[in-house]
């Protein structure tokens, strides 16, 4: 799951209304998981691989950002509804009621394109 630099879950606006509660439980649940599996592994790491151990995590890390920057939308600035739009793909029907025929809403000086 996604998480902010503050280590809170970055999940409660990605999903539906009906799902979200599930959604939140899930991404909290999976944090703890990984932060678990992370503080258990990572002593037996440094004592046996020494520095190969930061070599590991800022491999897994570099991963995450490569993976992050071209598969994870961004939702910075969108409304729930914009949001939701870009999920359920619905980027021409929203467009068309908010009376914009290109896809894009101008939202406090910013132009935000639905495009993938």
């Amino acid at each position: 799951m996604l998480t902010t630099t503050k280590h809170r879950p970055y999940v409660s606006e990605i999903f539906p209304t009906r799902l979200r509660e599930p959604g939140i439980a899930i991404g909290v649940a999976s944090q703890w998981l990984f932060s678990f599996i992370y503080t258990l592994t990572n002593p037996y790491m440094v004592a046996n691989l020494k520095y190969g151990t930061l070599f590991f995590w800022g491999a897994a890390n570099l991963c995450i950002a490569v993976i992050s920057y071209f598969l994870i939308r961004e939702t910075q600035g969108l409304s729930l509804e914009e949001i939701n739009a870009q999920f359920d793909g619905t980027e021409a029907l929203l467009a068309a009621k908010l009376g914009n025929e290109e896809g894009e809403t101008r939202r406090e000086g910013v132009t935000h394109a639905f495009k993938d």
